[in-house]
């Protein structure tokens, strides 16, 4: 038997499902903790003492977007997309050829890295003809759709069509 083989292979297979985690961060519910817990709000609920003083105003939602943070809700209703639409199922497609062929895990950083770029991704798909392409992407998307389907009716929500 050949142990180096396994542990190689167990090895490439902790270090993707690393990666997968930590690009998946933001898919976690975001508790909003209580207002009276920050002291800037509790600041702007007290009256100030001095009137030439304004009080603290607490951070809103325009606030967060001027600073370029996604707020809440916006990340909720991203992870719904993702969960409750073809999400799920394109990034099982994606982790397992990964799994079975590596090499297609550098296309996938390639096309990550060109995206946080701001540069448009490279699919191998724009190399086919109109109608080929076309036909292809309809197979895709039934294939990798089936999971969000299948949690959308569990949770009882309706598919997120992209």
């Amino acid at each position: 038997m050949n142990g180096g083989g396994v542990c190689w292979t167990m090895h490439r297979g902790l270090l993707l499902l690393s990666l997968i985690g930590l690009s998946s961060c933001s898919l976690f519910e975001i508790e909003e903790e209580p207002a009276a817990k920050h002291p800037q709000a509790r600041a702007s609920l007290a009256a100030p003492v001095n009137p030439a003083t304004p009080a603290v105003a607490p951070a809103t939602d325009t606030a967060s977007k001027a600073n370029g943070a996604p707020t809440f809700s916006e990340v909720s209703e991203k992870a719904g997309k993702w969960f409750y639409g073809p999400g799920v199922g394109r990034t099982m497609a994606n982790v397992g050829t990964s799994v079975l062929f590596p090499p297609y895990a550098i296309y996938l950083i390639g096309n990550a890295a060109l995206s946080l770029s701001g540069l448009p991704s490279l699919y191998l798909t724009d190399a086919l003809p109109e109608e080929s392409r076309a036909g292809v992407l309809t197979v895709y998307d039934g294939v990798t759709s089936v999971p969000g389907k299948v949690t959308s009716t569990i949770a009882g929500r309706e598919f997120e069509d992209q």
